[in-house]
């Protein structure tokens, strides 16, 4: 054999060795490409099963914001229901207080108030309209303007029960975000809270009951127990009220809100730092739900990622809502329900390739002697001719 017939030969040689290697690395590649992002699938969870209810800790300075809240109640022409956090009930022995930056009373509360301020002889003026600043406060009537019980009668004044509930104020603008987050001034004796909307204003329903005499149409005329007297004040307009009553004012979206809850005298809500107080009853029908649930940093520098973020899964049921906890330090949100959850940006969960290959042996097998089989014909390929004579 001449010397070009054998360099020819070496060339369809090694020709025939870098077409299997051309053909080999890429499908070699492509297979642990693939098992690399097979193992890196985000899978849903069942939230109440798996993870701890959502805490937003205080000392962290966390916030806790819920995505698209809404609830099926009270249909209007607009097809948008108002009703988002109704009350809890209000046997707990509190009192509230709450200040509003930037505010107004609901159209309701004004015209009473109008009429209120025209039926009396003084003519005190109404609260201003427009966006106002506004406190409210619910305490203990003073003693010396409460009747002495009959001789002989035992005081049966049981105190006012107060309570909040969070609405839409216009039922046609859906809210796109509820956050929750706490005052940096915490306290073992109350509890309290700030909230703030984006996307729609929300309504705070401000209520108090009188568990002694609820229908009672002269308030003034018997003992009042404590925290039957309210006061409210709009701007520099002051005005205090006692028995039941129920204040609505709107919160324009983008501002905040702070309430506290405090014992009342003689009640004993929160006897140790650990406990807590449900503002809100949201295990009931139809359910509380939210496309989603995360925490992220109050104000400063924001992380790239939620601390911790649970999306309702396409095409499933949103997540549900329920026993919304305030803390001495902390806020706490039970979720249940199918989500997609990440912790600092990664996926808590994801496929779980050797569990896989355990269930399904064959199939498993069948792959990595394909493996081997490339990796071998690769080997092979850089293989040396051997010579014959």
């Amino acid at each position: 054999m001449s010397v070009s017939d054998r360099k020819q030969q070496a060339m369809v040689y090694w020709r025939k060795r870098w077409v299997r290697v051309l053909v080999a690395v890429p499908v070699l590649a492509a297979a642990i490409f693939g098992e690399y992002r097979l193992a890196n699938i985000a899978l849903p969870i069942e939230v109440d099963k798996t993870i701890s209810p959502v805490r937003a800790a205080l000392i962290k300075g966390e916030v806790l914001v819920v995505d698209n809240p809404f609830r099926e109640v009270g249909q209007s022409v607009g097809g948008l229901r108002t009703e988002l956090l109704p009350a809890d009930d209000t046997t707990k022995g509190i009192s509230i207080a709450a200040h509003f930056d930037s505010a107004r009373l609901s159209d309701g509360n004004m015209e009473r108030l109008r009429r209120a301020s025209e039926s009396v002889p003084e003519k005190k003026p109404p609260p201003p309209d427009g966006l106002q600043q506004i406190d409210y406060t619910t305490d203990e009537p003073e003693e010396d303007s409460q009747p002495l019980p009959r001789a002989g009668r035992e005081d049966t004044t049981k105190p006012c029960s107060a309570a909040i509930a969070l609405a839409l104020a216009d039922d046609t603008k859906p809210l796109r975000e509820l956050h929750f987050f706490q005052p940096t001034d915490p306290s073992v004796g109350e509890r309290t809270l700030e909230v703030k909307a984006v996307g729609a204003d929300l309504m705070v329903q401000l209520s108090v009951v009188d568990a002694t005499h609820p229908a009672s149409p002269d308030p003034s005329r018997k003992p009042l127990g404590p925290g039957c007297s309210k006061t409210v004040s709009v701007g520099e307009w002051e005005r205090s009220f006692t028995g039941p009553t129920q204040l609505e004012v709107i919160v324009p979206a983008g501002e905040s809100f702070k309430v506290w809850f405090s014992p009342l005298p003689k009640q004993n809500p929160w006897p140790s730092a650990g406990d807590v107080h449900e503002p809100f009853k949201l295990v009931v029908v139809p359910p509380v739900s939210a496309s989603g649930v995360s925490k992220i940093s109050q104000g400063g520098s924001a992380p790239a990622f939620p601390f911790l973020k649970a999306s309702s899964v396409a095409g499933e049921q949103p997540l549900l809502l329920n026993h919304f906890k305030i803390g001495a330090e902390e806020l706490q949100l039970g979720i249940s329900g199918k989500a997609m959850v990440q912790e600092n940006g990664k996926d808590i969960v994801t496929f779980d390739v050797w569990k896989w290959m355990k269930m399904n042996p064959l199939i498993a097998l069948l792959f990595s002697g394909l493996e081997v089989a490339l990796i071998n014909w690769v080997r092979l390929s850089f293989k040396k001719r051997s010579t014959t004579s």
